[in-house]
């Protein structure tokens, strides 16, 4: 196992692994993960160093402000919400809409004169409509 000290006080004893799976053949490392609110630390196995009587390497990573990238998620999400219930919000697709369906009406009553009246309306001539 590993001590990780903080001066003289050990903050905690860390257990990282080599497993070996006879049925697949296989050798997985199990990392140990000290999660802190300022920082997360890693112990993991390397590999046996061959000729150092039973030395092995090891990996020690040190990973500052992990755990609040995941509450800078949760304000982005409640920030999501917060818009959606914004009234602006759904005020502004209303006007939206009814300013699409004039928009259209006005294209309909263009194209409906234009047809009626014996003189080709300027904005279409050419195109063939």
């Amino acid at each position: 196992f590993f001590e990780a000290l903080n001066g003289e006080t050990v903050v905690s004893k860390m257990y990282p692994e080599k497993r070996s799976y006879r049925a697949m053949g296989q050798v997985m490392t199990e990392a140990a993960i000290d999660s802190g609110f300022t920082r997360d630390l890693y112990v993991s196995l390397g590999e046996p160093i061959p000729d150092s009587r039973g030395s092995w390497s090891v990996r020690v990573y040190h990973k500052p402000f992990i755990n609040w990238i995941w509450g800078g998620c949760v304000l982005m999400a409640i920030g999501g919400f917060l818009a959606l219930s914004d009234r602006r919000y759904r005020m502004a697709k209303r006007n939206a809409e009814s300013f699409a369906q004039a928009i259209e009406g006005k294209h309909k009553s263009k194209r409906l004169k234009s047809t009626l009246s014996p003189q080709a309306s300027p904005l279409h001539e050419g195109r063939g409509d």
